[in-house]
């Protein structure tokens, strides 16, 4: 029984650490979801600059680490997006990359974005 114990053992912990590690990929790609949201909701008021839509994106991820920085897109690229563009869209992307911690997979990437579309006020 010890030795059936032995060889089963590594498999069992690999595949908890997948299961650990497929949470935390869901948990980010919900906050990059999540801040592409509150990025273009921000990109929908006429007065507000790229800047902003930034910064509301970058508030939304606090708590969230990433393999890089998320980066932002914005579409009109026009900055501010939606000054005197009522009722047209405007769309916030975010990406990111993820990086595995599971034996045998250490240090493989995965990529991450999200995006979001709202009508200009």
């Amino acid at each position: 029984m010890l030795i059936e114990f032995a060889t089963l053992m590594p498999l069992l912990m690999i595949m908890t650490m997948g299961i650990f590690q497929t949470g935390l990929i869901l948990f980010q790609q919900q906050a990059l979801h999540s801040a592409a949201r509150e990025g273009a909701r921000e990109a929908a008021i006429p007065e507000n600059t790229a800047a902003d839509i930034n910064q509301a994106a970058n508030d939304a991820l606090v708590g969230t680490s990433f393999g890089t920085t998320p980066t932002v897109v914005i579409t009109p690229s026009v900055d501010p997006p939606c000054l005197e563009r009522t009722g047209e869209a405007v769309t916030v992307q975010l990406s990111a990359t993820a990086t595995l911690d599971i034996p045998f997979l250490a240090g493989q990437t995965v990529n991450l974005s999200s995006t979001a579309t709202f009508r200009c006020e």
